[in-house]
């Protein structure tokens, strides 16, 4: 029987992709959105793997180290990840001190020996600064949920660091903060939607990130940002970003725009209560629905576009009101302040001329639909 030539072994399934060969490094790689970062972690230090997890994401790519299973490094081509801005989130530097040692960078040199020159860090304190960047990076990439992950043996990192902690202890940390994100995102909704300014000035003081955030929602004139273009535009890493940006939205500095779904619900709640009211109108009699219509037909000029094809003859076919507002300046948002303003008037008007108990009952029944 002669030998037969190595050949790598393959498991290749939609999760994962693993090949191992005797005459060749091994490596792992597999879709982020089935297989955490934290998991595949865990693999490594179980396996007691020696070599660079590289972790790539529509943004950039982040690259974590290790020698038998313990994290020794990371780098990254995400701004938010540099040292500067690190030292920034963690308050050991002003904005006005990162943007001064920002422009020596430019003239060539090191972050880390800029600050030290500049008398922004002192030396013994930027090998402490180092392995919180890289501290920071392995955080980062544990929270990433889309990308992939590929893992290439016996790749070492040119300058590895010695932590004091376990990598254990590193990815228990990891997992609480992805925790913490989950349920900022949980409380604020999809970051792709805009985010649009209610007050350029807090009441409370503000942070520098949330004060960086909140300058940038009230500066964007051309161009309207969504909650993840604005913590990638401040630099911020993704759960100081969030957190930041909840900040915001619980002081009432800002507000989450609703996402096109939910925009097209509330205008299909908006009709169904607005038929409601003047059901009840038409019912009482007195003519008051068709001063309701009549103000209808003659709408404020901000309105006449959103309900120019729209009629209160019959009920407002609620699909009708969602089509209307593709074609009209402002989109859904638009309708919805038009809708607003129709259903204001007939709850007015119910309330000057029905019983009390009646006007109660359409309130009641108006506020059961969602509006």
């Amino acid at each position: 029987m002669t030998d037969q030539p190595d050949r790598p072994s393959l498991i290749d399934t939609p999760e994962l992709l693993i090949q191992a060969a005797p005459s060749s490094p091994p490596w792992l790689a597999c879709d982020l959105e089935v297989v955490g970062v934290a998991e595949l972690v865990g693999t490594l230090i179980a396996a007691r793997r020696t070599g660079r997890l590289e972790i790539t994401d529509a943004g950039g790519a982040r690259s974590l180290f290790f020698e038998s299973g313990e994290f020794t490094g990371a780098s990254s081509t995400h701004s938010a990840d540099r040292l500067g801005e690190v030292l920034w989130r963690a308050g050991r530097l002003t904005l006005d001190q990162l943007m001064i040692a920002a422009e020596q960078v430019k003239e060539g040199k090191m972050i880390g020996r800029a600050l030290v020159e500049l008398g922004f860090l002192q030396p013994g304190e930027l090998r402490r600064a180092l392995i919180d960047q890289a501290v920071q990076v392995f955080q980062a990439a544990c929270v990433e949920e889309t990308g992939y992950g590929i893992f290439r043996a016996d790749q070492f990192h040119k300058n590895p660091i010695r932590f004091g902690v376990s990598t254990n202890k590193l990815v228990e940390s990891a997992v609480a903060s992805a925790r913490g994100y989950r349920e900022l995102l949980r409380k604020l909704g999809s970051l792709d939607r805009p985010v649009d300014v209610v007050t350029p000035v807090a009441k409370d003081p503000l942070d520098e990130r949330a004060t960086a955030v909140l300058q940038l929602v009230a500066s964007a004139r051309k161009k309207e940002l969504t909650g993840r273009e604005l913590i990638a535009k401040a630099n911020l890493a993704r759960v100081e970003g969030a957190r930041a940006l909840f900040t915001l939205v619980e002081m009432g500095c800002v507000r989450m725009r609703a996402s096109a779904a939910d925009e097209a619900l509330r205008i299909k709640r908006l009709c169904a209560a607005i038929n409601l009211a003047m059901a009840a109108l038409d019912d009482a009699g007195f003519g008051v629905g068709a001063q309701v219509r009549e103000h209808f037909d003659s709408p404020p000029p901000a309105f006449e576009e959103a309900l120019a094809n729209l009629t209160l003859e019959q009920p407002i076919d609620e699909s009708d009101a969602v089509e209307q507002a593709k074609f009209i300046a402002g989109g859904q948002q638009a309708m919805i302040k038009a809708l607003e303003a129709v259903l204001d008037d007939a709850l007015l008007q119910a309330a000057d001329t029905l019983p009390e108990l009646l006007t109660q009952k359409v309130r009641e029944r108006v506020r059961a639909l969602g509006v």
